[in-house]
């Protein structure tokens, strides 16, 4: 008879923002946990509401996903644990990300170089490296967060937009290739979310951290519909109507034309000049 047990669920950005969000809810369903971040304070402080909300168990590994090696290490240290407890890994959420604002030519080389290397390589190398451990058993949901932003061009934002375009046609190429395993594999495409994102995205203006705010959806509610899409094995989902129908006419429309619109309405909000 099959074991009814949960499986671990893998989040990396686990301590705090969507990444909490959908690890309460993963709890509140009885899933045992797994945080990673990069700090090891916020993951102890997600950890304990995790417990709160229901998980039977809460490990944290603080792990940079940027550092040489990182994610090697990290494979090696879940094997380890799931070996030692006899609980499999049964869900992975690559939600780790970072944003960078600005024109590219005025971008810092280095923070460009590791916003590429967490969105890109990193999200690659943790699904090159942790979907085996669910193909092996033959069941597993993944969930790579994606955005709106891949979606089309996205000047000031054009090497986040360009990453998030990795991950919309990286995750749909992936879900195609494990067809049959057992294994789904969900992209999640948020728009505005009210997290910390645009502090750290190096946004000051505040008009447009107040425009992304109105606009902008719940970590909570976000989580709600990625964890529902998840679980359920969905291919793709885009939270709240209103994000829908933008990415509905934002398909039909060319991509020079999203990219002048792009362009007019975010030197509006920030007040940049031509």
């Amino acid at each position: 008879m099959e074991s009814t047990q949960k499986g671990y669920a893998l989040i990396t950005g686990g301590g705090s923002g969507l990444g909490l969000e959908m690890a309460k809810l993963l709890a509140a369903r009885s899933y045992p946990l797994i945080l990673c971040g990069r700090r090891k304070e916020v993951l102890a402080s997600g950890a304990q509401e995790c417990l709160t909300c229901g998980a039977p168990k809460v490990k944290i590994i603080p792990c940079d996903l940027v550092e040489e090696g990182a994610i090697e290490r990290l494979a090696e240290e879940v094997s380890a644990l799931c070996t030692e407890e006899d609980t499999p890994l049964e869900i992975l959420v690559n939600n780790a990300g970072r944003g960078l604002f600005g024109p590219v030519i005025k971008q810092n080389k280095d923070d460009l170089a590791a916003m590429i290397k967490l969105n890109i390589e990193s999200l690659a190398n943790m699904c090159r490296l942790f979907v085996p451990m669910l193909t092996d058993r033959g069941k597993g949901n993944v969930l790579n967060v994606g955005s709106l932003a891949g979606g089309q061009p996205m000047p000031f934002f054009a090497g986040y937009g360009a990453t998030k375009s990795f991950v919309h046609t990286f995750t749909l190429a992936l879900r195609a290739e494990l067809y049959g395993s057992g294994v789904s594999v969900t992209l999640l495409e948020p728009g505005f979310i009210r997290t910390g994102f645009d502090v750290a995205a190096g946004i000051e203006s505040q008009k447009y951290r107040s425009f992304s705010f109105r606009k902008g959806m719940s970590a909570d509610r976000v989580a709600r519909s990625a964890v529902r899409a998840l679980l359920a094995g969905k291919a793709r989902v885009i939270p709240g109507f209103g994000n829908q129908i933008s990415a509905f006419f934002g398909a039909l429309l060319s991509d020079t034309f999203l990219a002048t619109i792009m362009r007019i309405s975010v030197m509006g909000l920030t007040g940049k000049k031509e």
